[in-house]
């Protein structure tokens, strides 16, 4: 099973993955996907950005590892779970790892885009369910309403 996960405020989709994958007896993959170079710019918690590319990249690769296996350490059902970090747009990357691992259920968060802005643009689960060739499920986002990326995520304490 393979849960995208973009930061801390889809613990409840993972943990809904996790509970699935658990009472399916399948393995879990959370995967995180970097899209823009917009994504390696993110800063830290005390706000150092690395100038070159290179050292950025790094940076913000570190931090969405960190982000994923904490996401992981928070599950309760956690069945035979690793983590995968890919490049590229969503909904593709999302597909590929998919396809990669014969994966045969994808669980995603939804974000409830503005109804615009998703007709425009479409959303990662959308683009995800026509990339791919397993059966889906769209988890909707938690009541609390904290639907920041973990990118932009400046609270003491985290990454």
């Amino acid at each position: 099973m393979l849960c995208g996960v973009e930061g801390r405020g889809d613990a409840a989709c993972a943990a809904v993955a996790a509970e699935l994958a658990s009472g399916l007896g399948m393995g879990l993959t959370l995967a995180h996907v970097l899209e823009r170079s917009a994504d390696v710019a993110a800063a830290g918690a005390d706000g150092a950005v690395p100038l070159d590319y290179a050292a950025r990249l790094e940076h913000t690769e570190r931090r969405a590892l960190a982000v994923l296996h904490g996401v992981l350490d928070g599950l309760e059902h956690t069945p035979a779970a690793e983590v995968s970090l890919r490049h590229g747009h969503s909904g593709d990357q999302l597909a590929a790892v998919a396809r990669e691992d014969r994966t045969g259920l994808v669980v995603v968060g939804s974000r409830g885009k503005e109804p615009l802005r998703a007709a425009l643009l479409g959303s990662t689960s959308s683009q995800l369910v026509r990339a791919s060739r397993c059966s889906g499920c769209r988890v909707p986002p938690p009541l609390n309403g904290d639907q920041r990326p973990w990118w932009a995520d400046d609270r003491e304490g985290t990454l």
